[in-house]
């Protein structure tokens, strides 16, 4: 059932003009690493995602590993690189990387795919319980920090401005797993 659910899925991939992929390297229950991949492709006139494919990443979580299986998969199911143009991945090193990260693996074969970077939807779930007030402080800061990291000469910039002004910090944390630092760096530096 699984495998014509697949076929299905990549079927329409395959009848799209384009489509885009979601990637995150989780942990499961039993501590092993797995790759969990989603598609967004055009069906008729409707944009539609839906589940891909999820592989166990048997080695370390590096760029090329993952690049590997995610390469592996393409091939095997015939989905062409040139149709893919865009990639979301978490804001990890192994995943952005310039030298030897996913995105550099991905540049080498597709140049023209283009990256964004997502927050885990625990930032979604949080907002639910906390006080309206809290909720509006805390997307935009989101907005402020999706914003100055979505792109390479906003960082750079915001690193000049945190510099010349003395800041404690210049780079603002991306990750889920800090986001009490990200409002702790975003009040410090409201304060100076």
């Amino acid at each position: 059932m699984s495998e014509d659910i697949l076929l299905q899925v990549v079927t329409a991939v395959k009848s799209s003009p384009v489509y885009s992929l979601q990637l995150d390297v989780s942990i499961d229950v039993a501590s092993c690493s797995q790759l969990i991949v989603y598609v967004h492709y055009r069906d008729r006139e409707v944009m539609k995602e839906g589940y891909l494919f999820s592989e166990p990443v048997t080695t370390t979580t590096r760029g090329e590993d993952i690049f590997k299986i995610l390469e592996t998969f393409l091939l095997k199911h015939e989905l062409r690189w040139e149709e893919l143009v865009g990639l979301c991945t978490d804001g990890a090193s192994s995943m952005i990387g310039c030298k030897s990260g996913f995105k550099a693996f991905v540049k080498n074969v597709a140049p023209h795919v283009m990256f964004t970077h997502y927050m885990i939807l625990r930032y979604a779930l949080a907002m639910k319980t906390l006080p309206l007030g809290l909720q509006e402080v805390l997307t935009d800061v989101v907005k402020v920090v999706d914003y100055i990291r979505g792109s390479a000469i906003t960082s750079r910039v915001f690193k000049v401005l945190c510099e010349e002004m003395g800041a404690d910090f210049s780079v603002l944390l991306f990750h889920t797993e800090v986001r009490g630092k990200v409002l702790n760096r975003c009040y410090n530096f409201e304060r100076k």
